[in-house]
């Protein structure tokens, strides 16, 4: 009887623990939009928002939770730079407290990414690159803290962010291109990152979405 009990009990912590996220960015167009579609399927959002977060205060908005998502940025003229490093924290806080699973919004202008890119894209990313280096390196960086972080990580990466009405499918994956008239709308991008969230397709990879 305490085995069953012990093991009953265990199920109805993973089953809670399964419903709760960490948003990071949660003011944000895109996290808001997260928000409201993440309540309408019973998923419990905790949302924080501080650019310099202590260390205290992350292990204690990622704890007992099932995965984090990261969807803050820099807003024009790109100098606030902090995605990096604050970035590195939460995969540390997510270590420390055992959570694996990683959500992180970066942009499809960042990296390199040729192939992913049509041939006027790719030259306005280096555009934007030349024009905004310290902005553009803080998420290069902020994508490479990901991708070695041994956690189970999926970077998204959308081009133009739209805020037009979720009537269109997402295309999603490794080898999607974008050009310049690419767009994704923030309700199409937060339907994607809950589905990833929820049923996994994409662990460890770099994925390009749009409508």
């Amino acid at each position: 009887i305490l085995l069953y009990y012990v093991i009953f009990h265990k199920k109805i912590l993973m089953k809670e623990k399964s419903n709760i996220i960490a948003l990071f960015g949660a003011s944000g167009r895109t996290g808001q939009a997260i928000h409201a579609q993440a309540l309408t399927r019973g998923i419990i959002v905790r949302p924080f928002n501080k650019k310099n977060p202590s260390p205290q205060d992350l292990r204690k908005a990622i704890k007992g939770s099932y995965s984090v998502i990261i969807v803050f940025g820099p807003r024009a003229p790109y100098t606030d730079v902090f995605c990096a490093e604050t970035t590195e924290k939460i995969v540390t806080a997510m270590k420390k407290t055992g959570v694996r699973r990683l959500i992180c919004q970066t942009g499809a202008m960042i990296g390199d990414y040729p192939k992913n890119r049509s041939f006027f894209f790719e030259l306005f990313s280096g555009k934007f690159r030349s024009s905004n280096p310290i902005g553009y390196n803080d998420r290069v960086q902020q994508e490479k803290i990901v991708a070695s972080s041994s956690l189970d990580w999926t970077i998204v990466k959308p081009p133009r962010l739209t805020d037009t009405t979720d009537n269109t499918t997402v295309q999603a994956g490794v080898h999607v291109k974008v050009g310049l008239l690419s767009s994704v709308s923030r309700k199409s991008l937060a339907r994607f990152l809950l589905d990833e969230l929820l049923t996994p397709h994409h662990i460890r990879q770099a994925v390009f979405v749009k409508n």
